[in-house]
């Protein structure tokens, strides 16, 4: 017989579902590969009892690096970038605002970071 081996939620509201409906089930959460996206926060305590993995899109830093560049296009370059999320995100240097694009890049959730992530949310 097919089996589910697992489930890729396209957002994190979606793998939790497919959890609360193998819970619903009587099956084994931790028997199944769960993914989802976003990082928010039911799901990072998903992550902390082990029953799914995310990857967290960093809705305010993307807000953040917006809004400074917006700013420095409408005072056509004379700006200094306010948001701190030019030193946290290594992989996404400022370039004196001159890129044409700009990755926020995701952050995997891990039992190492979780808790960090977490702290966060209070």
């Amino acid at each position: 017989p097919k089996q589910i081996n697992g489930v890729i939620g396209q957002n994190d509201e979606m793998a939790l579902g497919a959890i609360e409906a193998i819970k619903a089930a009587g099956l084994d959460v931790k028997s199944f590969a769960i993914a989802g996206i976003d990082g928010i926060t039911d799901a990072l305590h998903a992550v902390k009892a082990g029953e799914m993995t995310s990857i967290l899109q960093d809705a305010r830093a993307q807000a953040q690096g917006a809004l400074d560049l917006a700013i420095f296009n409408a005072k056509k370059g004379d700006y200094k970038p306010q948001s701190d999320i030019w030193a946290t995100y290594k992989d996404m240097p400022w370039k004196d605002g001159k890129e044409k694009i700009y990755n926020v890049p995701w952050t995997p959730v891990t039992a190492e970071n979780v808790d960090k992530l977490l702290a966060t949310r209070k």
